[in-house]
């Protein structure tokens, strides 16, 4: 949250999209900077969150309790991070 300020904008995510690890799902806009947010595995967005529409500041205020999208997958999760690791790699390129 720190690295792109304050969301004012989640967009661009469709239901339905088939995607593979690393590709574009949508975006976000902050009043830094406007980067994409890419799938963490292979697989089709079947969810999107409602309410960030019309509150995006949620991600920054809440963001272990908002969610962007949820995908359906059969791949494996094994080399996705939890919190804690995901705080200790950006600690750790900081």
């Amino acid at each position: 949250q720190d690295m792109l300020g304050d969301l004012v904008f989640v967009g661009d995510f469709k239901v339905g999209a088939r995607l593979k690890r690393g590709e574009a799902a949508g975006g976000v806009e902050s009043v830094k900077a406007a980067p994409g947010v890419c799938a963490p595995v292979d697989g089709e967005i079947a969810a999107l969150s409602d309410s960030l529409g019309s509150e995006p500041q949620q991600l920054n205020s809440a963001p272990y309790d908002a969610w962007i999208f949820k995908m359906k997958t059969g791949a494996s999760i094994d080399g996705l991070l939890d919190a804690k690791a995901y705080e200790a790699n950006v600690a750790a390129s900081n």
